[in-house]
């Protein structure tokens, strides 16, 4: 079958559509925002791709996966196992890096593990072997020691799972008796057995003698024996302790020659910052630690490599591993490149770092060659993490599968999207399906394959407006992506220049790329930052300007501290400074953007208000779902029931009390207009701005959601399926419902996130009328529409990590056009047209 067929599609708003993907081509999704793009591409192709495949699986291996609904579809034939690269941000566990996700982390844990030379500690010079003499005369003979009677102890184990039944019998048959397991001493019998996934730690006690040299044969015998059970390992126990935490360890191999200090046997664990073999104590491998006012701060042990002692004593020509970490990946692929190796060192790491070399060409062909193995996921873009994800599919040999990339062009500058696109393809040549969501018009252009939907969002979306090849979207007038392309509508960005006529200083930048920089950034006006991923965009604005000037602003007459520069000034006149993130909104299931925005507390007043809710002796508080009496009591106002059943994953019905509506049939009487507050959750902001035209608070903030693109957007829809780029504009018309005289600096990280072209020009007219306002607006964006619209424009590079961090132009659009070292510059000229 050459094709995916779609029957009947029906999930959210689409309106019962029918249609054809082909196989193994490059098919873009496009269409408004709110037209019903995700829901074809996620809600529909993806969830049965998965949901099928589970169904496959036996009820045992299917218990450890997710479960998923059946989408609202009436046949989909010709569908593979789907996988989602998406563009949300890079998850919350601080755990994850840009290392373990990738897989390169656990190579070059390997690859330390197998060629690494251990050094002391406290030395600093190589360990050497150690003989079963030599330990004798350290013990025995040296005049510094203390010991009176010693237990000589075989580590036997340490961190391993199992019962260890048959081997404490075969134990016994060596004449062994007695065994320190997890710290505690134990008499071995025939029938003595551990939980079996448990991790335990044993020591089998091989003999007990005085410290004196008539014992020598008996101590040289017993740690002989030990060397040879534990390949090379023996424990020395002082008797006079209580504690058997205190047994110090020696290695027939690795030991320092100074002061006898030991390493275990190195393997992979001793380098992973998620074992306890390897984490720092002090940080349990997170890096950070947590300061009374909630603040992070880099561990003052580790500092910040998350790793102990051990791990971070082992070298490869004089590099720890999380020197080699903390390195660009860039760096990281020259300094492999050029590692010197004995000829036997070389052979055991040749495949390994075959393997690493091949996964950081493919994170370079993604354009994230700045970041770092140790860079947290949680610090990342949407665009970066999902760039980062897409590396471990690019180096995998899996065929036959349906990929779905949500929006790939996201954070990446055009000069860069060219070299994403034929990077991405090559899932396609592996045999393999790409179905991307997408509103970059250059990767519409490059499509095998073209899918519209519109007309317009929400209810007034969900429709086919063009399905085929590129080359024939020209023909469809009737579809506003065509309009863009082929009929010149456009961006207009004539008119004047505003001049600014105050600025911010920053004097003497120092953070990650940036050296030694000064800079002024105008107030008053719409500034652009731009620039090549990883050129400092987000260094300059996000973590040295606005991490500084949001207390200076705050607390005007506090003397505060300033980070990674010498002198700011010039923020007086500003009274608040506020960043509008791409975080999502709501930490909780019950969150709302109705709730978020404070709407919903105006439409429960309205209710409360009516003369049937009077009547009743409602309150506003009873139209609550999250509180109250108003609440359906089976499901709590969720409107959903978690069902669980044995050897099955946790699946989600809708509550059978309520139907799905959230509240108590008493509460459900109350009508506005014919509509229940649970009709009225669930209307679409374009929907709501309509019924509510005569409420003048409740319409203003609803006129503010649709303004910035999210008429599509249900009241009631849970705050946790938003996107980041929904996220973040929900919160810009929250703040733009706050009336305010006041000077505020708006701060945003790539507004146009999920946003079809022809949104991209509402909220360019959005951001000119804080401007006009006397706000202040500063956006971090790659999306040349916006950037000619503004008026005066920072541009970061010329590359990214040690390539760039540094401003390469300044000025307005047109200023920025003629510079010759500017990345920037022939695209912005060709957006100006």
């Amino acid at each position: 079958m050459k094709f995916i067929e779609i029957l009947g599609a029906k999930e959210n708003n689409l309106k019962n559509i029918s249609v054809k993907i082909p196989k193994n081509k490059f098919t873009v999704i496009t269409g408004l925002s709110g037209s019903g793009k995700s829901s074809l591409a996620f809600d529909v192709l993806f969830i049965e791709g998965q949901r099928r495949y589970i169904e496959s699986l036996s009820p045992s291996s299917s218990y450890f996966t997710p479960s998923f609904k059946q989408a609202d579809v009436d046949e989909i034939i010709g569908i593979s196992p789907s996988i989602s690269v998406a563009q949300a941000r890079g998850g919350t566990n601080p755990r994850s890096t840009v290392g373990t996700v990738t897989e390169i982390y656990d190579y070059l844990r390997l690859l330390y593990s197998r060629v690494g030379d251990a050094y002391c500690p406290k030395h600093k010079i190589p360990t050497e072997g150690l003989s079963s003499e030599e330990l004798y005369t350290k013990i025995f003979i040296n005049k510094k020691t203390t010991l009176k009677n010693i237990i000589v102890l075989a580590p036997i184990a340490r961190g391993q799972k199992g019962s260890f039944q048959n081997d404490f019998q075969k134990w016994m048959g060596l004449g062994i008796t007695k065994a320190i397991i997890d710290n505690k001493l134990i008499n071995l019998h025939p029938t003595l057995k551990l939980a079996r996934y448990k991790e335990h730690d044993i020591d089998l006690i091989l003999d007990r003698l005085p410290c004196e040299e008539k014992y020598y044969l008996r101590f040289l015998e017993a740690v002989q024996k030990s060397f040879e059970m534990t390949n090379g390992f023996v424990k020395i126990q002082d008797m006079s302790k209580q504690s058997f935490n205190n047994a110090i360890l020696f290695s027939e191999d690795r030991s320092c020659p100074k002061c006898g200090f030991s390493f275990p046997e190195i393997e992979m664990q001793l380098f992973s910052f998620n074992h306890t073999k390897g984490a720092c104590k002090t940080c349990s491998g997170l890096g950070v630690l947590e300061t009374d006012d909630k603040d992070l701060t880099t561990c003052h042990s580790c500092k910040g490599d998350r790793l102990n002692k051990k791990a971070l004593n082992i070298f490869i020509q004089d590099m720890h591993i999380s020197y080699m970490s903390n390195l660009s990946l860039l760096e990281l692929e020259s300094v492999l490149k050029k590692l010197k190796l004995t000829s036997v060192k070389k052979q055991i790491a040749l495949e390994i770092i075959k393997n690493i070399l091949t996964r950081l060409n493919y994170i370079k062909l993604t354009n994230t060659e700045y970041l770092s193995l140790n860079r947290s996921m949680t610090t990342l873009s949407g665009g970066e993490a999902q760039r980062i994800r897409l590396t471990t599919q690019l180096g995998s040999s899996l065929t036959g599968l349906t990929y779905i990339l949500d929006e790939p062009s996201i954070g990446l500058h055009p000069y860069h999207q060219d070299q994403l696109l034929s990077v991405i393809k090559q899932l396609c040549k592996k045999g393999n399906t790409l179905i991307v969501v997408e509103h970059d018009l250059e990767s519409i252009r490059q499509s095998d394959y073209l899918i519209d939907l519109g007309l317009g969002s929400g209810v007034s979306g969900g429709e086919i407006i063009f399905e085929g090849d590129f080359k024939d979207l020209k023909k469809n007038k009737k579809s506003i992506t065509s309009q863009y392309l082929f009929h010149n509508k456009h961006i207009s960005a004539k008119g004047v220049r505003k001049p600014a006529k105050d600025f911010l200083i920053l004097k003497k930048i120092n953070k990650n790329n940036i050296i030694n920089l000064d800079i002024k950034i105008p107030l008053g006006i719409l500034c652009g930052i731009t620039g090549a991923s990883g050129s400092g965009k987000s260094t300059l604005i996000l973590d040295v300007l606005y991490k500084n000037i949001k207390n200076k602003v705050l607390y005007p007459r506090k003397k505060i501290k300033l980070y990674n520069l010498e002198s700011l000034s010039g923020y007086e006149g500003l009274s608040q400074v506020l960043q509008i993130d791409q975080k999502p909104i709501g930490k909780t299931s019950r969150s709302v953007p109705a709730t978020y925005i404070k709407l919903f507390v105006l439409i429960r007043k309205l209710f409360a208000k009516l003369p049937e809710a009077q009547i009743r002796g409602l309150k506003e508080s009873s139209f609550s779902f999250n509180a109250g009496d108003g609440r359906c009591a089976s499901c709590d106002g969720l409107s959903y029931i978690k069902v669980e059943v044995n050897f099955l994953p946790t699946s989600v019905v809708p509550c059978e009390t309520c139907q799905g509506r959230r509240y108590s049939p008493h509460i459900l009487a109350v009508k506005y207009k014919n509509k229940s507050i649970a009709d009225v959750l669930e209307m679409s902001v374009a929907e709501a701005v309509v019924f509510f035209k005569n409420h003048r608070l409740i319409h203003k903030k609803l006129d503010m959601l649709k303004k910035v693109g999210l008429s599509y957007l249900k009241l009631g829809q849970a705050s946790q399926t938003l996107s980041g780029g929904e996220a973040q504009r929900i919160k810009l018309s929250r703040e733009l419902s706050k009336a305010s005289s006041r000077k505020i600096l708006y701060i945003l990280d790539e507004p146009t996130t999920g946003l079809h072209i022809d949104d991209v020009s509402r909220l360019i007219n959005l951001l000119k009328e804080l401007v006009n306002s006397g706000h202040s607006v500063l956006v971090i964006e790659h999306n040349m529409e916006l950037i000619k619209c503004c008026d005066y424009v920072i541009d970061c590079g010329p590359y990214g990590g040690i390539n760039g961090g540094k401003i390469i132009a300044k000025g307005t659009p047109e200023q920025i056009t003629k510079s010759k070292t500017s990345l920037t510059a022939p695209y912005l000229k060709k957006a100006l047209g």
